[in-house]
């Protein structure tokens, strides 16, 4: 494995996206259009204003951003403000963090529609627990 020091997440999706998305024909139109998004975030492609001087007309162009969470930029803001809001609202209270995941012969059913799977995988560990 390469370990890639100073590179930023944003420029090495600028390098390698549209080879990975051509050798991986299932990714899900979602997936696209948020690294679409990050790729942009910042730049006058992604849409920007235009703040100018009254006195001495120099004008500013301030970019706009995607606020997309996946985003490493701007997603940084979202799980701040989340860590905050449920810090709060679970101070003190004691819970058990658990992780489920289908079995790898299911998982690429869950890359084509995720939706119906990822209902029956809900609803099987609701059981499971109950």
């Amino acid at each position: 494995m390469q370990i890639i020091r100073g590179k930023k997440l944003k420029q090495i999706f600028a390098d390698h996206w549209q080879q990975f998305a051509a050798t991986h024909p299932g990714i899900r139109p979602a997936i696209h259009k948020n690294v679409q998004k990050m790729l942009l975030c910042g730049t006058e492609a992604a849409g920007f204003h235009r703040y100018q001087c009254p006195q001495c007309k120099e004008e500013k162009i301030v970019a706009h951003t995607c606020k997309s969470r996946f985003c490493s930029s701007c997603g940084v803001g979202q799980t701040e403000r989340w860590i905050e809001r449920y810090t709060i609202l679970f101070a003190n209270t004691a819970y058990r963090h658990m992780i489920f995941h289908p079995p790898s012969e299911f998982r690429p059913f869950f890359g084509i529609d995720r939706e119906p799977y990822f209902n029956m995988l809900y609803t099987t560990i609701n059981q499971t627990l109950a």
